[in-house]
């Protein structure tokens, strides 16, 4: 396999993994499947802007993951939260604070929606904060 091909590859890889299909990828689909064959080689422009959708352009380019290269599950994390509405990000963030501290206080309802807050720490996810005890 020859290095076109190999970078076709893990530019496809690095595609799947955002989710997008070849209509998504900043190009024609056309041109996306000749960069993927190893036909043709992408430029800087289009390696550019894939890179600002999340691709790892140096794993693209060199096969070498760069330096704090999100994993594809926290990529599918992202990319869903990006795609939610604003009350089910609160809610998501609002989980995930939940495992990632030891001092929580969620005060309202929680099921689909979050009502009300929920305090880790300093941070407050939702309405206003509930008053500190004295």
């Amino acid at each position: 396999m020859n290095e076109r091909e190999l970078i076709g590859d893990r530019l496809r890889e690095e595609r799947k993994k955002l989710g997008l299909n070849q209509d998504e990828a900043g190009t024609s689909p056309q041109v996306q499947r000749r960069y993927e064959s190893g036909t043709s080689t992408p430029g800087a422009d289009y390696l550019a802007a894939f890179a600002q959708q999340g691709a790892d352009i140096l794993y693209i380019v060199t096969g070498q993951r760069a330096v704090g290269a999100i994993a594809d599950d926290e990529a599918a994390v992202l990319k869903a939260y990006r795609d939610a509405s604003e009350p089910v990000r609160r809610a998501a963030l609002a989980a995930l604070l939940t495992g990632a501290t030891s001092h929580t206080t969620i005060e309202g309802n929680v099921g689909n929606v979050v009502h009300g807050s929920a305090t880790f720490g300093d941070f407050t996810v939702g309405g206003k904060a509930p008053k500190k005890k004295r």
